[in-house]
């Protein structure tokens, strides 16, 4: 059973995604039935392990089993979804993953795969180009207020303040900017409880 439930208010996802790097460009994918691009992953079960949840989306949308080098980032976000026209809380838990060892790079700059009777496409996207794409999840403030995408960005206010610390890549307080997948070694680390969160 997937951990999400439906009120008056909205519905409410767990999910876990995976940030899958390779030569300064991110892997994205849309289903043949949405409009936008979003990152592989998908809802956690319940009784299930975030790390065990996010290898599991692997096998089911691409038919690997990466290697989980560390959490990045969670994150919540508020939006309307475009497709159902429901409101959602999603808390996001981002999984840093190491392909290296699976054929996912001999697959070529755009793929498609099967899952449950629908055709995923996923593509490999410089991070300069994203900015430019449709691509969810947009940050929400609890106002509503549309922020960043949040493809590579710890979840703050709008000003990109109040999240995480400073990190090696040089970037602002809670705001890591694309440079983070260019280099492992400049990946924001987490925290003594093993994921970035809000201070205060």
């Amino acid at each position: 059973m997937d951990i999400t439930f439906r009120l008056t208010e909205g519905t409410f996802n767990f999910r876990v995604a995976a940030i899958i790097c390779h030569q300064g460009k991110l892997l994205i994918m849309k289903s043949s039935d949405a409009p936008y691009w979003y990152i592989p992953g998908g809802r956690v079960h319940l009784q299930e392990q975030a790390e065990k949840a996010i290898l599991r989306e692997m096998q089911e949308e691409l038919g690997i089993l990466p290697k989980i080098l560390r959490p990045l980032w969670m994150v919540q976000n508020f939006y309307n979804e475009d497709v159902n026209k429901e409101d959602y809380h999603e808390l996001g838990l981002y999984f840093l993953v190491d392909v290296s060892d699976t054929d996912l790079l001999d697959r070529g700059e755009e793929f498609y795969a099967e899952e449950e009777g629908k055709t995923n496409i996923f593509r490999w996207t410089p991070f300069e180009e994203l900015q430019d794409l449709y691509l969810y999840p947009l940050g929400r403030t609890a106002a509503g207020e549309a922020d960043a995408p949040l493809y590579l960005r710890n979840h703050g206010d709008p000003a990109g303040n109040g999240y995480g610390t400073a990190g090696s890549d040089g970037a602002p307080a809670g705001h890591h900017g694309h440079r983070v997948c260019g280099n492992a070694d400049s990946l924001p680390v987490p925290d003594a409880d093993g994921f970035v969160f809000p201070a205060g």
